[in-house]
């Protein structure tokens, strides 16, 4: 067995559904955290909406992972273009898209 093989095998698969915000993380973590003593793929396919507690689930995931030694990887989710920066956010934990149209900045105009 490859050293690629041992971490496929070692490696879960989390695909939450519907919300990550704030009334729904902590039923997310209680699914999550136990996975996270292996590499975790999360699908976030089927997500159809992430709030600020929904982005800090992801970040502590990501801390907990790291701190065991282990990987957390973010699939199928996007945040537009410098949302990412301005959250600390690389593109390992989040693919990052740019948006065709960017939103206006706090006071600017549209």
């Amino acid at each position: 067995m490859t050293d690629t093989d041992m971490t496929m095998a070692h490696q879960s698969v989390w695909a939450p559904t519907g919300t990550l915000t704030i009334d729904t993380v902590a039923d997310h973590w209680g699914d999550l955290c136990p996975r996270l003593a292996e590499d975790v793929r999360a699908d976030l396919s089927a997500v159809t909406r992430v709030d600020t507690a929904g982005v800090q689930l992801l970040i502590a995931a990501r801390r907990v992972a790291r701190e065991a030694g282990r990987h957390f990887h973010v699939h199928a989710a996007t945040l537009p273009g410098g949302a990412a920066a301005l959250l600390g956010i690389t593109s390992d934990v989040v693919v990052v898209t740019t948006a065709t149209t960017p939103a206006p900045r706090a006071g600017e105009k549209g």
